[in-house]
């Protein structure tokens, strides 16, 4: 069994042109290909665009990965391409499709200790993905592999010694790309409730895997009755080789196997399981905007994914990590440099220790059964939507107005305020 590995982490390149209203992708095909060297990806992003607000449009990308050509050149022409940029003037009127082929070289060949591993869908995609209509997604790979990108695929079909999955998607935020060979894996199943939720694992604690889906049962069942039934078939962890993250994507979570460890050995670090569960519903079914800049977004996202992943444990867990969330939170940020250590991870605790003090709080001012309702009332008018800081407070006031205090504490969320036992 496998125990230890490296990542292949790969970044990729983002479209900076699409904030904002010049356009909107109407479909979006990304075609994938692990070439027959294992060591490249080889993609064809094609985009259909019916409208347009300008005839000239600049596609910039963060990092430098050669473009290998662009195609459409009857609608569109290419005024400059490079590593950088691809400067498109319109020839012909909307609607009209091109292709962009790009490829990413990867670091070595993969071995049986190796994945693939693009973390997010900015990684390998590139767009952002606020305003496109819809996503088809098709990945080739010899059939000794398997592709993780979101809950099952709508089709998988093997062809001449290659597996190809397809994905039909309206969203593609945080959407991860893992390739890995199928015998790296061990797998852990348990079924709740008619959901089958797999821990797939190289580590040989499986006591720990045991312990980890046990905590996971209870704030599943926690979550089916606030919310309503989870919403698809399955969920899958899936263990990530050297790295301390957890991340979160629709139908599962990938989680590295420093995290496993760390569940084990500290108690403070347990609440991953239920915290990146809780996603499927707040992150994952209720969306935030990526491309505003709203600086309440990771706020609200991962403040209320904690305070939820706390009261899914039972009140007494609840009561007892507010209080330790408080006075970590006073010892390590409140303060000047001077009189108190500010940690360098400064907005993780604002994120992680401040946000669920301050949703106990809400949920103390209204009670809980309001919040509750609050919460549930949030998650059927807006799942699969997407939503801003705005609308999340305009509906949070229609219940009860949360107070000048706490509003102040929300507001200045990114200071360094104390914080009083609620």
């Amino acid at each position: 069994m496998f125990r230890s590995a490296s990542c292949l982490i790969v970044s990729l390149l983002v479209f900076s042109g699409l904030f904002g209203n010049e356009f909107n992708i109407d479909r979006y095909d990304i075609k994938v290909d692990l070439d027959s060297s294992y060591n490249r990806l080889v993609i064809k992003a094609t985009l259909t665009i019916n409208q347009v607000r300008y005839t000239n449009l600049n596609f910039n990308f963060s990092d430098k990965y050669t473009i290998d050509s662009v195609s459409g050149r009857t609608i569109l022409q290419v005024s400059r391409v490079n590593s950088r940029m691809i400067a498109l003037k319109i020839i012909r009127p909307a609607p009209f499709v091109f292709s962009i082929y790009y490829h990413i070289s990867l670091d070595s060949v993969i071995t049986d200790n190796k994945i693939i591993n693009l973390l997010r869908s900015d990684r390998w995609i590139p767009c952002q993905y606020d305003n496109i209509s819809k996503y088809n997604i098709k990945i080739s790979v010899p059939d000794s592999y398997c592709v993780l990108v979101t809950d099952d695929p709508s089709s998988r079909q093997e062809v001449l010694g290659n597996s190809i999955y397809c994905w039909k998607l309206k969203h593609i935020a945080d959407l991860p790309l893992i390739i890995y060979k199928r015998s790296m894996f061990s797998q852990y199943k348990v079924d709740n409730n008619g959901t089958e939720i797999t821990f797939h694992y190289f580590t040989n604690d499986e006591a720990t895997i045991q312990s980890i889906m046990t905590n996971v049962s209870v704030s599943f069942n926690y979550y089916n009755q606030l919310f309503g039934r989870y919403p698809h078939t399955s969920y899958d962890f899936v263990e990530i080789p050297g790295c301390g993250y957890a991340l979160s994507y629709e139908g599962g979570a990938l989680i590295g196997s420093n995290l496993i460890y760390w569940y084990k050995e500290h108690e403070d670090i347990r609440y991953w399981p239920g915290h990146e569960l809780c996603h499927q519903w707040i992150g994952c079914g209720i969306r935030f905007e990526l491309a505003t800049g709203d600086s309440l977004r990771g706020f609200i996202e991962e403040g209320l994914t904690q305070y939820l992943y706390l009261k899914s444990m039972g009140k007494e867990f609840l009561n007892k990590s507010i209080s330790q969330y408080i006075e970590k939170y006073n010892n390590e940020i409140y303060g000047s440099i001077e009189d108190v250590p500010v940690t360098r991870d400064m907005k993780s605790k604002i994120l992680y220790l401040k946000g669920p003090v301050i949703f106990h709080s809400i949920a103390r001012s209204l009670s809980e059964k309001k919040f509750d309702t609050f919460i549930k009332k949030m998650f059927n008018e807006y799942n699969d939507r997407i939503i801003n800081s705005k609308i999340f407070f305009t509906e949070l006031k229609k219940y009860h107005n949360p107070g000048e205090v706490i509003l102040s504490l929300i507001s200045e969320h990114h200071k360094q305020l104390k914080l009083l036992q609620p």
